[in-house]
C-alpha cells in the first residue's frame, strides 16, 4: 500500500525525501485519496511527525503543526500521541519556535487534553445521512409479475444512446510534463554521473540507490523526460560480454531498467483510472 510507505519516508535521512514524503500525503488528503480514518490507525505517523522537528533541517514546520492539529480532534490520535509523550515533547519544543507556531502547538496540547466524549467520532454523520437517505426511498412491492402496466412503464429504464460513446477521460497519449525543483535536478545529475564512472563499485551502488531510493521518490516518467539516466543504463548493458566482471555490471543495469518497467507500468495504470481523472490534467 502507498501509505505505509509514505510515511516510513516521513523518517528519512534526506530531507528531500521526507519534504516530498509529507507534501504527496497533504496532496492524498486534500484530493480525498486518503482520509483522516486511515491516518489516525497509523501509530508510525504520529512518531515521525514529532521526530520532524528533531532533524537538523525543518522545513514545513507549519504544514506538520496543522497536520497534527487536524488529527489530534480525533481519540484514536489523542491516544497515539499521549503514549509516545507529545505533551511533553510539544511543551518543550515550544519555546524555541516562532509565535504564530506556538499558538498552533498551543491548540494541539489543548486538543490532546479534550474529554473523549466531546471529540467527534468519524463516520456517524455519513451513516445517520445514508439512513435518511435510505428510508425516504419509496419501497416498490410488484412481485414476480407487475399487476398492473402503467407501473411497470414507470419501472422501465429509458434506453441510452445507441452507438458507441467515446469515454474521454480514458484517453491517454503521452505523460504530462513534470517540472523539478533545483534539488530533484541536482539528484538526477549526480546519479547520471555517477553511471558514467569508470569505477565499477560505485556503477553498482548507484544502480542499487536508483531501483532502492530514487525510482521510488520520483515519478517514472522522469526518467523517460529526462533520458539520460536510461542512456547510461542502456549503455552498461553492453558490458554483458565483458570480461574483468563487467557482465555484473551489466546485469544490474538491467534489474534498474526492469525496475523502471515497473514502475512505468503502475503509472500508466494510474493516469488511465478512472476513479482518478480529473479536469485539472
Amino acid at each position: 500500500m502507498v501509505l505505509p510507505g509514505l510515511i516510513r519516508k516521513l523518517g528519512h535521512q534526506l530531507v528531500e525525501i521526507r519534504e516530498r514524503a509529507l507534501k504527496s500525503i497533504l496532496c492524498k488528503i486534500e484530493h480525498n485519496l486518503i482520509c483522516y480514518a486511515d491516518l489516525i490507525q497509523e501509530r508510525l505517523l504520529f512518531l515521525h511527525l514529532l521526530e520532524w522537528f528533531n532533524f537538523p533541517s525543518v522545513p514545513m514546520k507549519e504544514e506538520v503543526l496543522n497536520l497534527l492539529s487536524r488529527l489530534v480532534k480525533y481519540p484514536p490520535a489523542v491516544q497515539h500521541l499521549i503514549d509516545l509523550g507529545a505533551v511533553e515533547f510539544l511543551s518543550k519544543l515550544r519555546p524555541h519556535v516562532e509565535p504564530a507556531i506556538q499558538a498552533e502547538i498551543d491548540g494541539i496540547l489543548d486538543g490532546l487534553f479534550v474529554l473523549p466524549s466531546e471529540v467527534p467520532v468519524l463516520c456517524s454523520a455519513t451513516y445517520q445521512t445514508d439512513q435518511i437517505e435510505l428510508s425516504q426511498q419509496p419501497e416498490v412491492l410488484t412481485g414476480y409479475f407487475s399487476q398492473d402496466k402503467s407501473s411497470f412503464q414507470q419501472m422501465e429504464v429509458p434506453p441510452g444512446p445507441v452507438g458507441n460513446s467515446t469515454v474521454k477521460w480514458l484517453k491517454f497519449s503521452v505523460f504530462p510534463w513534470l517540472p523539478l525543483t533545483t534539488t530533484d535536478r541536482h539528484v538526477l545529475s549526480s546519479n547520471e554521473s555517477s553511471l558514467r564512472s569508470s569505477n565499477h563499485t560505485l556503477i553498482w551502488n548507484t544502480c542499487e540507490l536508483l531501483k532502492d531510493v530514487i525510482m521510488q521518490d520520483f515519478p517514472a516518467e522522469i526518467f523517460l523526460q529526462r533520458p539520460r539516466i536510461v542512456q547510461g543504463l542502456l549503455c552498461l548493458v553492453k558490458l554483458a560480454f565483458a570480461g574483468d566482471g563487467k557482465h555484473r555490471v551489466a546485469l544490474q543495469s538491467v534489474s534498474c531498467l526492469q525496475q523502471l518497467c515497473t514502475c512505468l507500468k503502475n503509472r500508466l495504470n494510474f493516469y488511465r483510472d478512472p476513479n482518478l481523472f480529473s479536469n485539472k490534467q
